[in-house]
């Protein structure tokens, strides 16, 4: 299923793809470019230049480069929320939870879905991460080591038709596995589970 949403500064179409997270989590993914091992081009290559380390490296070695993609990225930003809120409309979504962040890339995809859906519940605010961790940063930890660096509290048990998480990028979706596992732990059941990332840093061809 391919959605448009036709702006004066671009046109951006969601992808949608099946996936599998940690743990063995199936997931339906909402994507707009996948980058399938390598460097992302475009203005969406802003959010892999602030998140990976070899990015990071990229952005400080070229400043002025680093400083054009950014702009570019605010411009395409508009158009890839409006493209996820008419997405959203066609999903009956009940539950939304932005993935805890020190950074605010994800904020405009989230505010997008609940204008889609104004009945939807956004728990965001009921999680936390350790400020110095991130699961792009720690390829090699146990899971179960990970679970303990983003945590929840005052989720109440309820069920959700369409749950959907959402960050700005996708590399293996630790972070995501951890959200579900948090709140299926707090009680939250729901029939679908989807996973909003403009970005996808990992390879979709075996996807299920």
């Amino acid at each position: 299923m391919i959605v448009r949403a036709q702006l004066t500064v671009m046109t951006t179409s969601i992808l949608e793809s099946r996936i599998v997270l940690p743990t063995d989590i199936g997931a339906n993914l909402a994507y707009i470019q996948s980058a399938d091992g390598v460097p992302p081009s475009g203005a969406l290559s802003f959010l892999h230049r602030v998140r990976s380390d070899v990015g990071k490296r990229a952005a400080a070695a070229y400043p002025e480069q680093f400083a054009q993609l950014r702009e570019a990225y605010l411009r395409a930003e508009p158009s890839i929320a409006a493209a996820y809120e008419q997405w959203s409309r066609s999903k009956e979504i009940s539950t939304v939870v932005r993935i805890p962040s020190s950074r605010c890339d994800a904020a405009p995809f989230l505010s997008a879905i609940l204008r889609g859906n104004p009945q939807a519940r956004d728990l965001s605010e009921f999680f936390t991460k350790d400020s110095d961790w991130s699961a792009g940063g720690s390829p090699h930890f146990a899971f179960s080591d990970a679970m303990t660096k983003i945590r929840w509290q005052g989720i109440e048990p309820h069920h959700s038709k369409t749950l959907v998480i959402v960050d700005e990028s996708l590399n293996q979706g630790t972070s995501a596995a951890i959200v579900v596992r948090h709140l299926e732990s707090a009680g939250v059941t729901y029939d679908a589970l989807w996973l909003v990332a403009p970005l996808v840093l990992r390879d979709l061809s075996a996807a299920l």
